[in-house]
């Protein structure tokens, strides 16, 4: 498991837990990121916030990608599937 944020550009990840209180994972849940949730990271690296696509197995989900904030996103913990 990683922090979301050193998982390297165009990788997939799971999302495994959330390391933060409930108003952490409150906003994340809301923007669809919880434990089981697939992403593709869009922008992990360098200065500023992640960048991820929500993804899913579904072809007729419409996916969204959704920016956080580098000290949030490192809250995310990540496996490279």
């Amino acid at each position: 498991m990683i922090p979301l944020p050193f998982a390297g550009n165009n990788m997939i990840v799971r999302v495994v837990s959330i390391n933060g209180g409930r108003g952490a994972q409150k906003k994340l849940y809301e923007l669809g990121i919880y434990p089981g949730a697939t992403l593709r990271v869009i922008k992990s690296w360098g200065p500023g916030p992640v960048i991820v696509e929500l993804t899913n197995m579904n072809p007729n989900y419409r996916s969204s990608r959704v920016v956080i904030g580098y000290g949030l996103a490192m809250k995310i913990l990540v496996e490279i599937m």
